[in-house]
């Protein structure tokens, strides 16, 4: 029987948002980095080894709005400093707290910013004095055999804001009908949005030219190879 799978959901608060909008191309290429930093920081302290895992940038919710955030799908399995011996959670379906780790990736996202872009840190701390202060959120969950997690990210993947079956036409003002999920219910409904708003939220998620959205870290990296065999 193979190994659980865990779905790890990393978020940023609203105040970085407008920075992201800014500067997608420094900022976009920072969230997997650091959220793959500091997942890979708590693998080490609490399983005692080196994750190997899947990182996508996603950067919309479900009404097409501005809402950056990574998706890890990772394996609970650990390789050692060596690379030779494998470590597992003690609980199948348990592999770390989210609190923990959303605070490693907020400390980890400063540092970076501080540290290679102190003109953009300055920036965003003179308008959102206390965004590296607050309490972020990532989520931990226990897929199974991984396949749900997959199949979630499979439909991004290739995929813009905007999947098939999404446009229902216009009303009768002229508005563009989106149809929308709510989140936790999943239930459907529809949305109206002025072409305007419309091509405003489209525009939001186009990725900067060349930047790779999907990233290999740890031992599923492609320089990997022989630990990728041995695990």
């Amino acid at each position: 029987m193979g190994r659980p799978y865990f779905l790890v959901t990393l978020t940023v608060p609203d105040a970085l948002r407008g920075l992201c909008k800014l500067e997608p191309a420094i900022l976009y290429d920072l969230l997997p980095r650091e959220a793959a930093g500091a997942l890979k920081d708590l693998c080490a302290t609490k399983l005692g080894g080196a994750p190997g895992f899947t990182a996508v940038l996603h950067t919309w919710g479900r009404q097409m709005q501005h809402h950056p955030h990574v998706h890890v799908v990772i394996p609970a399995v650990a390789l050692d400093k060596r690379g030779k011996l494998a470590r597992f959670p003690d609980k199948p379906d348990f592999l770390i707290h989210g609190t923990p780790l959303a605070t490693r990736f907020r400390n980890r996202l400063e540092l970076a910013l501080k540290t290679d872009h102190p003109q953009l840190h300055s920036l965003l701390l003179e308008q959102h004095p206390q965004v590296f202060a607050g309490k972020w959120v990532a989520d931990v969950r226990h897929t199974g055999s991984g396949k749900p997690a997959l199949r979630y990210l499979a439909r991004y993947v290739f995929r813009s804001a905007l999947g098939p079956g999404r446009l229902l036409g216009y009303d009768p003002s002229g508005n563009i009908r989106l149809l929308c999920h709510e989140s936790g219910t999943n239930r459907p409904h529809v949305i109206s949005l002025g072409v305007d708003e419309f091509l405003r939220r489209w525009l939001t998620h186009v990725l900067p030219q060349g930047f790779v959205r999907v990233r290999h870290y740890g031992w599923m990296s492609g320089a990997a190879r022989r630990s990728r065999l041995l695990v």
